[in-house]
């Protein structure tokens, strides 16, 4: 999600929401999944599978809860009221319906209210605003690398059970070295801030080398190498 360590205002906003979908899907079935990804993204460390369980709004069609309520969690979680939302982390409220684009889904959701009972919850397109999809329940989620919501960060392989997740690496070597030399890169910007904020050190928001090694200590973990010729 970062362009480069410690610029937040390069985070990409649409990276923040694939990483989250990521998770959201990783947390709500125990279904076996296929992740397939790269060194600059598990170079950074994420939320923990509690924290990121209790950092969520769950809503379903019948459940009754206060409009209010909601407007103030979402305030809270760091999302932005606007007229009209259009990308993740805005919301907007007009009479009974909440519109809110949650940080795990392509596409925002419609709530609509009958007193305080959730009645409907639908997709709906930004650019026509016509509904996409009627769902049963929805998950809010918010922008996960917010400090104010990450009290503790955890690498990527540690948000996996470690008896029943295999590890397959491509070119192993190559990868710890491109980790490293990605993690030396967060540990000068770290060394250059020049800020008043107090800022979280590269060991606490990256991984290294070092790191990924311990992790796959307490996974079954498979080696995938180019195959060399005689002649190479």
């Amino acid at each position: 999600s970062y362009r480069r360590p410690y610029e937040i205002e390069a985070i990409d906003n649409a990276n923040v929401l694939l990483r989250s979908e990521v998770l959201q899907q990783l947390s709500k079935s125990s279904k076996p999944k296929v992740i397939v990804t790269y060194t600059d993204a598990i170079l950074e460390k994420i939320i923990t599978k509690k924290d990121f369980i209790n950092q969520r709004i769950d809503l379903k069609i019948g459940d009754k809860i206060g409009l209010d309520f909601i407007n103030e969690s979402l305030f809270e979680f760091g999302f932005e009221r606007t007229d009209f939302v259009t990308d993740p982390g805005e919301f907007s409220v007009r009479g009974g319906i909440i519109d809110v684009y949650s940080f795990a889904h392509d596409f925002p959701y419609r709530i609509e209210f009958f007193g305080n009972e959730v009645e409907s919850i639908r997709t709906f397109d930004i650019e026509t605003q016509l509904s996409k999809e009627s769902v049963n329940h929805l998950t809010i989620v918010p922008n996960m690398n917010r400090s104010e919501v990450v009290r503790e960060r955890i690498s990527f392989l540690e948000y996996f059970d470690s008896d029943s997740t295999s590890v397959f690496i491509q070119e192993y070597e190559v990868v710890k070295k491109k980790l490293d030399e990605l993690y030396a890169k967060a540990e000068q910007y770290f060394d250059k801030l020049d800020s008043p904020l107090k800022h979280s050190r590269p060991s606490e928001l990256f991984s290294n080398s070092n790191m990924l090694e311990a992790d796959l200590k307490s996974h079954s973990f498979v080696r995938l190498e180019k195959e060399r010729s005689e002649n190479s």
